[in-house]
């Protein structure tokens, strides 16, 4: 799959994914960087959280309010992505990723957000993973990238035998 998106490695790959999705997405990347969630309740004060809902209520698709994150982890560790997405309407996730495709990863949603997780990773579990967020208006999606660490094992050295 990577072998189709331009970038000379998976940063540059990853870069040109995320750049695509908000192309496709039509939004800006940045535009809800700098914006508080509005289910933080402990951030902001009660006229800021109205102030963002309200804003974000007029966009009917749903909104990414929070990106997924790179992960670097090791191998058999657990591995935990939570993007933060945000609709005025019922919507579905779907998520793409290795750990997805070998039913490896759990998944757990509710109206405010969708975990995806992989326990005792695998390096097999490596890869680029999406979540798409749909409603009847719309799409809008976030990717991230997956880089797990391998072990080095320990070499067995043979027992010498005193002679």
């Amino acid at each position: 799959m990577t072998d189709h998106i331009p970038g000379d490695n998976f940063a540059e790959q990853i870069q040109y994914r995320r750049e695509w999705h908000h192309r496709v997405d039509g939004t800006d990347p940045h535009a809800f960087g700098s914006i508080p969630s509005p289910f933080d309740v402990a951030a902001t004060s009660s006229s800021d959280q109205f102030d963002v809902a309200l804003e974000l209520e007029t966009c009917e698709r749903p909104v990414i309010v929070e990106q997924m994150k790179d992960v670097e982890t090791v191998e058999g560790s657990d591995v935990e992505m939570a993007p933060i997405i945000s609709s005025h309407t019922d919507f579905t996730v779907t998520w793409h990723g290795p750990a997805v495709d070998t039913k490896r990863a759990r998944i757990q949603s509710n109206q405010l957000n969708s975990r995806l997780l992989i326990e005792k990773v695998k390096k097999c579990d490596a890869g680029v993973y999406s979540v798409i967020g749909r409603n009847q208006f719309g799409v809008t999606s976030s990717v991230a990238f997956l880089n797990v660490l391998s072990v080095p094992g320990t070499a067995l050295l043979p027992i010498s035998r005193p002679k």
